[in-house]
């Protein structure tokens, strides 16, 4: 399959998860403004969050498949599935919004989060081995570290109820510049 499909699809399911995630942004209420957006505080720190997260995600899955010359259907449905974690993110952030001081929904957001990271993991291991990403992102150590920032986070949230959240925000730290072995791989892929 061509990956062009794969990518205008994502690229619309991602699209349609960002703006059904603005959506949720709530106005203020009342007749003083300024303490009706201080009362939002929680929905915009984690509506960030979660803006962050999907275009992190778009911005590597942009990436990858720029290293990627064909397109398994393990791939797809890993990227399929890669999909169904992220469009929860909508979700997740209005649960973490309507319940802020509460550990099921902090926790619910980050195992979507580990859900959809492994879920790239797995992507990225699928993809042919004709493909230049898939050497390059086996051994790929951030994919780890995020893994385990998570999973501390999530541990530590009974003791600290936004450690799961703190544990998500920190592990997008490395994905915020697409990795430079990636880069790497589109020149030799696009010089071929």
């Amino acid at each position: 399959m061509s990956k062009t499909r794969l990518e205008a699809f994502s690229d619309a399911v991602i699209a349609i998860v960002i703006t059904i995630l603005v959506l949720e942004l709530k106005i203020p209420q009342g007749e003083n403004i300024l303490n009706g957006l201080a009362e939002l505080r929680h929905q915009f720190i984690i509506y960030i969050l979660s803006f962050i997260t999907i275009a992190i995600y778009w911005i590597n899955h942009h990436h990858l498949f720029q290293a990627t010359k064909v397109v398994t259907g393990r791939v797809l449905w890993c990227n399929t599935i890669l999909l169904l974690f992220l469009s929860l993110f909508p979700w997740t952030t209005s649960f973490v919004t309507e319940y802020p001081n509460h550990i099921i929904p902090q926790i619910t957001y980050a195992l979507v989060m580990l859900l959809a990271d492994f879920t790239w993991f797995i992507m990225t291991i699928f993809l042919d081995k004709s493909n230049q990403a898939v050497a390059i992102l086996r051994a790929d150590k951030k994919l780890f570290l995020t893994f385990s920032l998570i999973i501390i986070g999530i541990a530590l949230t009974p003791l600290f109820v936004y450690s799961a959240l703190i544990g998500c925000a920190v592990s997008l730290l490395p994905w915020i510049i697409p990795s430079k072995k990636i880069e790497k791989a589109i020149n030799i892929t696009n010089d071929n």
